[in-house]
């Protein structure tokens, strides 16, 4: 796969994330009235290391499964979600 299509899938990958930010934020504030603000944010530093190791691993993974099935599956769970 080109570099070039891979900076327009994580370019197309950063958008969709952007979906969540405002959600995540005004959850986080509820979730600090369970556990406390350093939690939150131990949580938040934790997903968004998950989500550097995905986007780092995502070549290999379309590799294995394909850019066609990928999208496929992307594209249903960003409307299911």
């Amino acid at each position: 796969m080109r570099k070039s299509s891979l900076l327009i899938l994580y370019i197309i990958g950063f958008i969709f994330a952007l979906r969540s930010a405002l959600p995540s934020y005004i959850n986080s504030i509820f979730l600090s009235d369970y556990v406390g603000e350093n939690i939150v944010g131990l949580i938040f530093a934790f997903c968004s290391l998950i989500t550097i190791i995905v986007f780092i691993l995502m070549p290999r993974i379309l590799k294995k499964f394909g850019i066609h099935n990928r999208f496929i599956i992307a594209f249903r769970s960003y409307f299911l979600w």
